[in-house]
């Protein structure tokens, strides 16, 4: 998961925190503040930002990983194995995502 401000008040790009908090309250804490100075890496203006325009995005794709890399160790099991690890490897992944938007939705739905 990671942590952005919604846009550059200068250029409109997505500025990335390098914290990693579970909801705003951890990410007030960490930050000691509600309110916090941030440079944008893009245009390097700095600029005052809320704690409430800070949100999160996944960052996984495990589904396709997983099942990329059960396909091919299920390869080794002719094209059966193949079919199985696949799936196997889909629905792991799959349950990693779910995982991972269930602690995206969390932070931004926190207040």
């Amino acid at each position: 998961m990671k942590l952005f401000v919604d846009r550059c008040d200068s250029c409109q790009s997505k500025i990335y925190l390098k914290n990693v908090a579970i909801t705003r309250t951890d990410l007030r804490r960490q930050i000691g503040f509600e309110n916090f100075h941030l440079r944008c890496g893009t245009c390097q203006n700095e600029h005052i930002y809320s704690i409430y325009r800070v949100f999160a995005e996944s960052e996984k794709t495990s589904t396709a990983t997983g099942a990329v890399v059960g396909g091919l160790l299920g390869l080794l099991g002719g094209p059966v194995g193949l079919l199985i690890g696949g799936g196997l490897g889909a629905a792991i992944g799959g349950a990693d995502d779910t995982e991972e938007q269930r602690r995206v939705d969390n932070f931004n739905e926190s207040w």
